[in-house]
């Protein structure tokens, strides 16, 4: 009998404010410190990635979101290039967006800071920049990983 897959499950929180998206610098995780990324993270288990972006973007960066307020914009299959563990990462935009979102976690995140989203930092972790990209192409759907792991 063959194995079935395990993925690895994420969410992530694209927010935008005025052609700009906010990015959090990593620090102290061990996984792409010094990097810019989104407010994310793993679902824990029962969650629903819905579930897991309202607590996420609670814990991360103090906004509070009803599950209806938020929307699915993209999904990344991706394997990573660290481990070879393959992902699945769900990407999520509010419908309305008001709060000042505030850092939550500085033992994890050095920096909340807003960018141009066509001048994104160099230090942008690889596959947080083509889902961005995606998303701004209206991308539903991508993939990272397989080609460079081959």
């Amino acid at each position: 009998m063959n194995k079935r897959n395990t993925n690895i499950v994420a969410c992530f929180l694209i927010l935008e404010k005025d052609n700009q998206v906010l990015l959090l610098k990593r620090a102290n995780t061990g996984y792409r410190d010094g990097e810019y990324g989104l407010v994310a993270g793993h679902l824990e288990p029962g969650e629903t990635f819905t579930q897991a972006m309202v607590r996420e973007a609670r814990e991360e960066a103090g906004l509070e979101f009803t599950e209806d307020e938020l929307e699915v914009v993209h999904v990344m299959h991706r394997k990573s290039t660290i481990d070879q563990s393959e992902r699945v990462d769900v990407f999520f935009v509010p419908k309305h967006f008001k709060q000042k979102p505030i850092n939550c976690e500085p033992e994890k995140c050095s920096e909340l800071k807003w960018f141009d989203s066509n001048k994104l930092p160099k230090n942008i972790i690889p596959p947080i920049k083509q889902a961005l990209e995606s998303y701004v192409k209206k991308e539903s759907y991508s993939e990272w990983g397989w080609r460079l792991s081959k």
